[in-house]
């Protein structure tokens, strides 16, 4: 049965998966990170970020990319969706157990 499945897997896709998994669960344990210094009330030394765009090099063309792959992957994301994500503001009272709230501010 091994040898069965392994002859039948697309390499591609296990190893871009396997990619992805990596990159989800590094997303998961700077967020335990980041949430575990905010509720402690340390934030994080060196880091004063009051909106998601300042985590952005190239905001646009971040947007952009972003909306290209949306289209690519037939998920539906306006760009309205992703100017509110970067003007969400960051602060420790919208983080939570379940994770990061944005609230829009214009």
């Amino acid at each position: 049965m091994e040898k069965a499945l392994s002859n039948n897997f697309d390499q591609d896709r296990v190893r871009a998966l396997t990619a992805v998994s990596r990159d989800l669960l590094t997303l998961r344990r700077i967020g335990v990170e980041v949430g575990s210094r905010v509720a402690g009330g340390g934030g994080i030394p060196g880091l004063t970020v009051t909106r998601a765009r300042s985590l952005i090099k190239d905001p646009v063309a971040f947007s952009v990319e972003l909306l290209r792959w949306a289209d690519r992957k037939g998920v539906e994301l306006k760009a309205e969706e992703i100017s509110a994500f970067l003007e969400a503001k960051l602060t420790p009272e919208k983080v939570t157990q379940r994770g990061f709230v944005p609230t829009r501010y214009y």
